[in-house]
């Protein structure tokens, strides 16, 4: 069927006129609506805008940033794993009344102790029993290596201590046991079973949320670095979290122990065990303060 003048196009964008195919009402105001032509419409180009904005609460938004942070948890765990089974947080001083002792390395950790008397030399004339053989006497009894059956049976000193390595090491609650065993009742005596006591529980308390703080700082490393290859939603927030509250734990732990542990003789000192568990506490501060500055440098391109 062949048009006549007056016919409309399928669309009723065009009118059949005697000058031919013109738009009507409908395809002018199409046009005015931003509509492009037919003919146009091969060589339109499509125009688009990027930006590159910063991506809040998911993922990491500097890797660099994030190995520096890794590897101040990791330092600062190993530091504070070391620090909890040092027996050296306390120390005794060189200058002690007992010659056997004035030679000994011994030290006190947060549940051990351990007496070295490998640098122990000379004789004690006055009893005629060597140095070291005196220091090891005390270190095994204190340890439960030598019982009281073993010193009621023992003919010389030599024969309680002949097969005792020059380093003994024993547990505090077993020292306090020993401590308690022997008191009189006297006033001296029963601090000194108390200040055992003070430091038992002190190191107990310690080594118990030094547990919960390594525990929650391998799980926070574990996040970080899979957060490296694969963040989850808000997962920049989940790893503060959890760096923070190891690094207040370990913190809490050293402050319990300071508080519970009994005040330091003249003749003992803080040591190196002591002294881990502070540089731990720094690192682990730190890598949370790292965590906590945002990176200005944007992470996310999206297209409008």
């Amino acid at each position: 069927m062949s048009s006549q003048v007056g016919d409309l196009s399928d669309d009723g964008f065009w009118v059949l006129t005697d000058n031919g195919w013109q738009p009507t009402e409908k395809q002018i105001q199409a046009l005015a609506d931003g509509a492009i032509p037919h003919d146009q419409q091969e060589s339109k180009i499509e125009i688009v805008e990027i930006k590159t904005v910063s991506e809040s609460g998911y993922g990491v938004d500097n890797p660099i940033k994030s190995y520096l942070i890794i590897g101040l948890v990791c330092l600062g765990l190993v530091m504070q794993t070391f620090g909890m089974f040092l027996d050296s947080w306390t120390n005794n001083s060189d200058e002690s009344e007992e010659e056997w002792l004035e030679q000994a390395d011994g030290g006190l950790g947060l549940t051990d102790f351990t007496f070295d008397c490998s640098d122990v030399t000379g004789e004690n004339l006055t009893i005629g029993v060597k140095n070291k053989d005196m220091c090891k006497l005390v270190a095994g009894i204190y340890s439960g290596d030598i019982t009281n059956y073993d010193l009621a049976n023992a003919d010389t000193v030599e024969e309680l201590t002949d097969e005792l390595p020059d380093e003994i090491s024993g547990s505090i609650s077993g020292l306090c046991d020993y401590v308690k065993d022997v008191s009189d009742g006297s006033g001296d005596a029963v601090r000194a079973v108390e200040n055992c006591e003070s430091r038992e529980s002190a190191g107990d308390t310690a080594i118990t949320l030094y547990w919960i703080s390594l525990s929650v700082g391998i799980i926070a490393t574990i996040s970080l670095f899979v957060c490296l290859f694969n963040p989850f939603p808000h997962s920049d927030n989940v790893n503060r979290f959890l760096l923070t509250l190891s690094t207040l734990l370990s913190i809490i732990a050293l402050l319990c122990w300071l508080i519970i542990t009994p005040e330091l003789d003249e003749d003992i000192s803080y040591g190196f065990g002591f002294a881990m568990a502070i540089f731990s506490i720094l690192a682990m501060t730190f890598s949370c303060v790292l965590s906590f500055i945002n990176n200005t440098k944007p992470t996310k391109t999206i297209v409008v």
